[in-house]
């Protein structure tokens, strides 16, 4: 027997024992091609792919993420990081996610939208503006229109002078501005799914 006095030892150590996965799905039905997927926050660096990298992607509408197992979460110290989808055309999803002791798997139903055809309820506009010093040199107003189920509009204005900070609090320099703004009208269901949490009531 070729294999008689031979043992083989895993390192238990090393394997994935706390994961998170996410089923993705656009909004209307449409396709997610064209989607980052990238993980951020305080526990950031303990967060890979079920496969032991960080290649994180959607793969068959799903996405997996594993703790690794040296950075467990304890009873005092849950697992904390955010998972960001973002695409060319679609509206940027930020999930956070927390991981606490024996909480070994859990499993996270998410909808993205494409700002060019959301869902009922919903409204955007696009608009795109050069920065002088990476600051605004004129007033920008930026609106929603009355469209697709919403009952009035978002306005938002950036003063002369605006200029932008990343999570640091660093100033970002540019040469031009692309900002995107949804307009959810909360009595519509299907809007109401991308509210934080799906709901406007809190505990």
């Amino acid at each position: 027997n070729p294999t008689e006095g031979i043992n083989i030892e895993v390192d238990g150590s090393d394997i994935i024992t706390y994961s998170a996965v996410f089923q993705v799905a656009e909004a209307n039905g449409g396709s997610t091609n064209g989607i980052t997927v990238s993980v951020e926050g305080e526990d950031a660096n303990a967060i890979y792919d079920l496969g032991g990298r960080k290649n994180y992607a959607i793969q068959s509408g799903m996405i997996s993420f594993g703790v690794d197992p040296h950075y467990n979460p304890t009873a005092n110290n849950p697992v904390r990081f955010e998972v960001v989808l973002k695409g060319e055309g679609f509206v940027t999803e930020r999930i956070p996610v927390t991981i606490v002791k024996d909480q070994l798997q859990q499993l996270t139903s998410v909808k993205v939208m494409k700002i060019v055809t959301p869902p009922a309820g919903a409204a955007g506009s696009n608009t795109s503006t050069p920065l002088v010093g990476g600051a605004t040199s004129a007033p920008i107003n930026i609106a929603t229109p009355v469209t697709n189920g919403t009952s009035q509009p978002l306005a938002v204005t950036l003063p002369t002078g605006t200029k932008f900070i990343d999570a640091t609090g660093k100033v970002i320099e540019g040469a031009s501005l692309a900002a995107s703004v949804m307009n959810f009208d909360a009595c519509k269901p299907e809007a109401l799914e991308f509210f934080p949490g799906g709901t406007l009531v809190s505990d």
